[in-house]
């Protein structure tokens, strides 16, 4: 006798699951496909091949935004020219 067990994932779960194709997370991220294959050939940006079929998770997507702002630095720490009056 064997018990059948049915794994659904959650909301979370299939949120992260999401996939895109190359314009579509350039038009989510709002840069153009040209940016998203160069941030992918620059092994920024993971993705995953199917066939010819290039597809970026929505978990991919945020980890190479949090990256991106890491990167940048904050504008309150940036260094500000000085105008002396004189």
């Amino acid at each position: 006798m064997s018990a059948s067990i049915s794994i659904t994932p959650s909301e979370e779960t299939r949120k992260y699951q999401e996939v895109f194709t190359v314009p579509e997370a350039a038009e989510f991220l709002r840069i153009s496909e040209k940016t998203i294959r160069r941030v992918i050939d620059a092994g920024s940006l993971l993705c995953s091949r199917i066939g010819k079929r290039v597809v970026i998770t929505r978990n991919d997507i945020m980890l190479f935004l949090a990256q991106c702002k890491q990167d940048r630095p904050h504008p309150k720490n940036a260094r500000r020219k000085t105008v002396s009056s004189g």
